[in-house]
This record gives C-alpha cells, sequence and structure tokens, in this order.
C-alpha cells in the first residue's frame, strides 16, 4: 500500500472514531445545553459506514499479503479484535458499577440506560453476537452502545475469512448458517463493507488521474457533510439504509480518490506520520471506551456541564484512559497473536487457503 494512502486511512480512522465520540458527547447531560452541536448525532451512523468501507479495503488488502492463509487470517483478526474489546469490556463493567453508585441520576436520566440480563450482554458481546437476531434486542453492555457494530463487522470477517478455505462445501455451508444466525438487518449492510473490497481490487488496476481524484476527494467529503446534515435521522427506521448505501459509495469513492491522490497526500502529512500512526492506534480504543468513560467522569464531575472546568475534565480523562487502553491493547494483540498462530499451527491441515494470484 502507498504510504501516503496508508497515512490518509490512519487519519480517516481517526476522524472517523473522533465523529463517534463527539456524536455521544455533544449531549447536553455531558456538556450542557451552551455546547450542543445540533447536528453531530447525525454524523454517528454515517462514520459506521465508513469504518465498514474502511473494513472491507484494509481486509482486502492484508489478505493479498502476509493474511493469505485462513488460519492466519483467523489469528489476526481474533487478536485485533479481543486486545481491545477484552479491556474495554472490563472497563464498561467496573465504570458502571462504581459511577452508578457514586451519582445514579447520571446513569439513570443518561442517553442510554443500563438494561436487564447484563451478564448474559456481556457473554454475548464478547463472542460478538449482541446483535443477531437471536434476542428479541440489541444486547450491548451497560451503556456502552458502539459495541453493537461490532456483530456486524466480526461476520463480515468471517463470512470472508470462510472464502478464503479451499474446502468449499463446509465454507460454503458455514457461511450460509451465519446469514441464517446473523439476521437480515446485519447482512443488509454487509454489500456497504464488499464495498472496500471491491474498491480494493478496483484501484489496484485502475489508477484516476490527479486531478480527477482530488476533485472526487473534495466532492466525496461534500456529500458525506450534506448526507449527515439533511438525511440522516437519529432513529433507526427501515428508511435508513437508502442513506446507509449512498453513504457507503461515497467512501468508497473517497478512498479511490484517495490512492490517485496518494503521492499529494504523502508529500502533505508525510513530516506528521508518526503522530497520525499514534492516532490511528487510538482508533479502536477510543470507539469502544468513550461512552463508559463520558459516563463516568460525568458521574464523577469537576463541575456543572458545559463549564469549562469540567468540559476539559470529561475530555481530559477520557483521552488519558483512552491511550492508556490503547497501548495496553497493543501489547496484548502481539501476545495473543503469537499465543493464537501457535496454536491454530497444531491443528490438522485439512482446510488450506485458497491460492491467490
Amino acid at each position: 500500500m502507498q504510504r501516503g494512502l496508508s497515512l490518509y486511512l490512519d487519519l480517516l480512522r481517526f476522524a472517523l472514531a473522533l465523529t463517534v465520540m463527539l456524536g455521544h458527547a455533544c449531549d447536553p447531560a455531558y456538556v450542557g445545553d451552551s455546547l450542543t452541536l445540533a447536528t453531530m448525532p447525525h454524523y454517528g451512523l454515517t462514520a459506521v459506514m465508513g469504518f465498514f468501507v474502511l473494513s472491507g479495503f484494509v481486509i482486502a488488502h492484508v489478505t493479498q499479503g502476509n493474511e493469505r492463509d485462513p488460519r492466519t487470517y483467523f489469528a489476526a483478526r481474533a487478536s485485533r479484535m479481543y486486545s481491545v474489546v477484552l479491556p474495554a469490556l472490563l472497563l464498561t463493567a467496573a465504570l458502571d458499577a462504581l459511577g452508578s453508585k457514586i451519582d445514579p441520576a447520571v446513569y439513570a436520566h443518561g442517553p442510554i440506560r443500563i438494561g436487564e440480563h447484563q451478564p448474559l450482554r456481556y457473554l454475548l458481546t464478547g463472542l460478538f453476537l449482541q446483535n443477531y437476531w437471536l434476542w428479541p434486542k440489541e444486547m450491548t453492555p451497560g451503556i456502552n452502545h458502539p459495541f453493537w457494530s461490532l456483530s456486524y463487522e466480526v461476520t463480515y470477517y468471517a463470512i470472508f475469512g470462510l472464502m478464503l478455505v479451499r474446502a468449499r462445501l463446509a465454507a460454503a455451508a458455514a457461511i450460509g448458517l451465519l446469514f441464517m444466525l446473523a439476521g437480515p438487518k446485519i447482512i443488509k449492510l454487509l454489500p456497504i463493507w464488499l464495498l472496500g473490497v471491491l474498491t480494493y481490487h478496483t484501484v489496484r488496476h485502475l489508477r484516476l488521474p490527479i486531478l480527477v481524484s482530488a476533485l472526487l476527494l473534495l466532492g466525496s467529503f461534500v456529500g458525506l457533510y450534506f448526507t449527515g446534515l439533511s438525511l440522516r435521522t437519529a432513529d433507526d427506521s427501515p428508511t435508513r439504509y437508502g442513506v446507509d448505501y449512498l453513504e457507503g459509495i461515497l467512501f468508497a469513492v473517497n478512498i479511490a480518490a484517495a490512492t490517485g491522490f496518494a503521492p499529494a497526500i504523502e508529500w502533505a502529512l508525510g513530516p506528521f506520520s508518526r503522530t497520525i500512526r499514534w492516532l490511528g492506534m487510538l482508533t479502536f480504543a477510543l470507539y469502544l471506551c468513550h461512552r463508559p468513560l463520558l459516563y463516568f467522569f460525568s458521574a464523577v464531575s469537576a463541575g456543572h456541564a458545559g463549564s469549562w472546568k469540567q468540559s476539559l475534565w470529561l475530555f481530559g480523562m477520557t483521552f488519558a484512559v483512552v491511550i492508556a487502553i490503547a497501548h495496553i491493547g497493543e501489547s496484548l494483540r502481539r501476545w495473543m497473536r503469537t499465543r493464537l498462530a501457535y496454536r491454530i499451527d497444531r491443528l490438522p491441515r485439512r482446510a488450506d487457503a485458497v491460492p491467490t494470484s
């Protein structure tokens, strides 16, 4: 992958996670009425569509490299997810329990409530089954609603990974079973994830002229601004899927345009590469940990909501803990990947990778 494109994707990834976090943080319960950004919550789903396209693009890239073998692929994906998911679940459980005792009103009247059957919710989330249609409602843990998207993404990982397996009949049966268990809501968004895969294979063989790339890059950002501003609503109505697909296409165009514009991006972002890589490393922890942190530091407040002291405390402490979790996750991922690869290599080799050209 070109260095300029890689830097751009890291920066885009962080921007998407920050958009989700700010969309949640602008609730008056956190920042008061004076600082509420009325349109920010509508960009949360827009950002998730960007994550799906970006995820498909990156997975298509790594499976052309050192993750062609399904064993290596599944070890890499599992270590990537669990290295942050497990600390995030522990953090959510601890902060929800402590914060709700310190200031029950924050948890009783905040935008998300702690639901029933919490042990089951944590178990299902640890297995990435929390949004499968087997359950009567979404089973996200505590007040950590952003976990909803992991059911989608891990299902897409699994489907794509099974396509690497040589035993075609067994892989097809497993994919069919996943489709039945996951349900229509998850399958409806699979095409958006696959747009990322399609974009990767398209730009491998077709590079847009730099001027066209620049215009498409700008146009895609303008389009995404207006979809979030004018077409997005805060609800989960069936009509939202048309907007999801439109934004998926705009993100695919954005990434394809960035590929053609990569030399200019490298020139602009190259001097800041270390900072951008670091911000990219924070992304997953920021996405999964911000909600319980916002709640907790609102319960353990430094002032009234909206004051400069409380805002500095709220966002400063949230980012401080996110940075710590991200660094823990990086160390944990390396350890997990090594251990998983060792365990998987000891399994009988009856389902080898599909050869790739």
